[in-house]
C-alpha cells in the first residue's frame, strides 16, 4: 500500500472523528456535573470522550505533518509569486493568516460572533446542569459517606439506614460515593438523593460559615431556607457590587462581583446575622494571594510544608479545621479545589497561623 494514500486517508478519518468528539464535548455537561450524574453518551463518560478526543487529535496532528511532507512541493508552489520565485507572504498565505488572527483576537476580546458560539455551548451546559443536578460541593463524589454526611450536616446513621433500605450495597462509611455508585450501577447523585433527609420545611439558623452547596442555591431558595427577607438579601448582595436577582445562583452572583460564593457569604453574613437571630461573626482572615509564591498547585502538602517551613502535623490540623481531608501526598491544587479555594489561599491560611 502506498504510504501517501494511507496518510491521506488517516488524515481524513481522524479529522472527521475529531469533529465528532469536538461536537460531543461542545454539548457535554461541565465535568463536575458529568461526574456527579455519571453522564454518558454512547455508553462513554465525558472523561473517556475527552481522552479519545486528545488521542485522535494527536493522530490527526501526526498524519497532517506526514501529509505536508508528502505534499511539500504543492505547498511550496502556493508560496510563489507569478515569477515563480519563493515568497512567503503571498495573498493566499496572508488571507489564511488574517483569518486565523481574526478568530484568535475575536475570541480573546469575547466579541460576537465568537462569543456567541461560546455562550451557546455554555447555555447547553447550564441546561444540562439544571437537568442532571450539580454536586453540593466540588468533587463531592470522591468524599467518603462519613465525610459527605459531615459536610452536609446529615445524620450518618440515618443516611446509612436509608441506603440499606433502598437496597444499596456498600461495605462501610469509609467508601466514597463514587465507589458505591459504581458498585450498584448508580450515579453519585442517586446515592446523594437516597441518603438525603426529607425536606421538613423547617427554617434553619443562618450559619456563621458558608454552608455547603451555597453556589448552587438561588437567592430565593437561600432566603427561604434561612427565613430571610429576599429583598434584604438582594440589597446586601447589590451593595457588595454583585448582580443579583431572585433566580440567580450564588455562584453566578459571586462571579459578577469577581469573588467566590464563600467570600461573598462572609460579607453578607456580617450584615444579615443580626436580623436573623444569628451570632455575630468575625471578619474572615485576609487570605488574598499577595505575597504567596507561584507554582504552589503542583506541590504536595508535604512538599509545601518542607519548602516553606510549615509543621506538617499543624498544617494537617489547620486544613482539617477548614473542612478539608488533608493528606501529605495530596496535591495542594486538589486540596484547594475541594474547599473552593486557590493554592495561594492554602498557603496564606498556613502562613497566617
Amino acid at each position: 500500500m502506498a504510504m501517501r494514500k494511507i496518510t491521506s486517508m488517516t488524515s481524513l478519518i481522524s479529522f472527521i472523528l475529531v469533529i465528532v468528539t469536538s461536537v460531543i464535548l461542545y454539548i457535554a455537561p461541565h465535568g463536575r456535573v458529568a461526574n456527579w450524574a455519571d453522564w454518558r453518551f454512547w455508553g462513554m463518560t465525558k472523561t473517556e470522550w475527552t481522552n479519545i478526543h486528545i488521542n485522535l487529535g494527536m493522530l490527526f496532528l501526526f498524519a497532517i505533518l506526514l501529509h505536508a511532507y508528502y505534499n511539500w512541493k504543492p505547498i511550496m508552489s502556493y508560496m510563489k509569486n507569478k515569477a515563480r520565485s519563493f515568497r512567503m507572504f503571498t495573498p493566499s498565505f496572508n488571507t489564511g493568516l488574517v483569518l486565523s488572527a481574526v478568530f484568535i483576537v475575536g475570541t480573546l476580546l469575547y466579541i460576537p460572533p465568537f462569543s456567541t458560539f461560546i455562550d451557546f455551548s455554555e447555555t447547553i451546559k447550564e441546561d444540562a446542569a439544571e437537568f442532571w443536578g450539580e454536586p453540593p460541593y466540588g468533587h463531592a463524589e470522591l468524599s467518603s459517606l462519613s465525610t459527605f454526611a459531615s459536610k452536609m450536616g446529615y445524620d450518618l446513621d440515618q443516611g446509612l439506614a436509608q441506603l440499606r433500605d433502598a437496597g444499596v450495597e456498600f461495605e462501610d462509611a469509609s467508601q466514597t460515593l463514587l465507589e458505591i455508585a459504581d458498585q450498584n450501577g448508580l450515579s453519585p447523585n442517586a446515592i446523594y438523593l437516597i441518603m438525603r433527609p426529607e425536606e421538613t420545611g423547617e427554617v434553619l439558623e443562618l450559619p456563621a460559615t458558608s454552608p455547603e452547596g451555597l453556589g448552587n442555591l438561588t437567592v430565593a431558595a437561600f432566603s427561604q431556607k434561612y427565613g430571610l427577607d429576599e429583598d434584604q438579601v438582594l440589597a446586601v448582595l447589590r451593595e457588595s457590587g454583585a448582580e443579583a436577582e431572585p433566580d440567580s445562583k450564588f455562584r453566578a452572583v459571586a462571579e459578577s462581583a469577581s469573588t467566590t460564593a464563600s467570600d461573598l457569604y462572609v460579607l453578607m453574613y456580617e450584615k444579615l446575622a443580626d436580623g436573623s437571630g444569628g451570632d455575630s461573626v468575625q471578619a474572615a482572615p485576609d487570605i488574598a494571594p499577595e505575597g504567596a509564591p507561584t507554582g504552589l498547585g503542583r506541590l504536595t502538602l508535604a512538599e509545601l510544608c518542607e519548602a516553606h517551613g510549615f509543621d506538617q502535623d499543624a498544617a494537617m490540623e489547620i486544613l482539617a479545621a477548614q473542612g478539608m481531608e488533608p493528606a501529605l501526598d495530596a496535591k495542594v491544587k486538589d486540596l484547594a479545589t475541594s474547599a473552593g479555594l486557590t493554592p495561594e489561599d492554602i498557603y496564606n491560611v498556613l502562613n497566617a497561623e
